[in-house]
């Protein structure tokens, strides 16, 4: 191997090389999405607090810090394109063959006697290299790339930023198919967007009652948790109704249940 055939094979090891240590960040970031997704859902689950009206169950998501955090983290999965099986076929060789070929092919360059091995494992990455760069393995890895954070999706809303409060989430477009929250409740109901103080407001009458309910007859409120669990710094909470109700109807008990 002359001097020119080194360089020539040492070029396709850094190019070669490249790819593949890029492919294995991804492919960590791509697994550290997925596992900060599922612990984001058990967040977003887990703060969803009852509430059965005149017999109806209702479930509330109240969309406060921890939740608009959780949201974001989840909407960076959900954004993360999926691998297509051509570009998992394009891609396969830099985690199989290469890594080995291009230990080879550097050893082959370093020694003044390299063994056949190393020569073919030479010549196996210079032709990886040069196809690569023809069959577009640089786009194919910035296409499995996971998004930095949910402002992609804020992107592709339309919207300009985030909301002010550090999620990447606007709170007032938290059911859009972006963010994947909708689909992530089905199991607790059709899911509607309500400004938090609609509802906290009618909270707040249905449990003033309740009290007073409570010094004639001593019944509890009902629903004082529900009412704790929405903090004014809330802007939305979404309501769930395995029935298909909507939003309105729960309001619309509770108003009748105050009076």
């Amino acid at each position: 191997m002359d001097k020119n055939e080194k360089l020539r094979v040492q070029l396709a090891i850094d190019q070669a090389d490249t790819w593949a240590k890029q492919y294995a960040k991804i492919t960590q970031a791509r697994n550290e999405v997925r596992t900060n997704a599922a612990v984001a859902l058990k967040t977003l689950r887990g703060s969803i607090v009852p509430a059965v009206v005149n017999g109806e169950t209702f479930n509330v998501l109240p969309l406060g810090a921890e939740q608009l955090t959780a949201l974001g983290t989840f909407a960076r999965f959900i954004s993360m394109a999926p691998i297509s099986g051509d570009d998992a076929e394009l891609l396969h060789q830099l985690e199989t063959e290469l890594p080995r070929s291009i230990a080879e092919a550097g050893r082959g360059i370093a020694s003044r006697r390299p063994s056949t091995d190393d020569l073919d494992a030479a010549e196996y990455v210079k032709d990886y290299a040069s196809w690569g760069l023809s069959a577009g393995i640089a786009d194919a890895l910035t296409r499995i790339t996971p998004p930095v954070a949910a402002n992609s999706v804020n992107s592709a809303l339309g919207k300009a930023g985030v909301d002010g409060n550090g999620s990447g989430v606007e709170p007032s477009f938290a059911l859009a198919p972006q963010y994947g929250l909708a689909n992530a409740l089905k199991k607790y109901g059709t899911a509607e967007l309500v400004p938090a103080e609609t509802l906290r407001s009618r909270l707040a009458t249905y449990n003033a009652a309740a009290r007073t309910e409570r010094q004639r007859e001593a019944k509890p409120a009902q629903y004082a948790g529900l009412a704790r669990s929405i903090n004014p710094a809330d802007s939305y909470v979404v309501v769930c109704s395995p029935a298909g109700r909507s939003a309105v109807d729960l309001i619309s008990a509770l108003e009748t249940s105050s009076n």
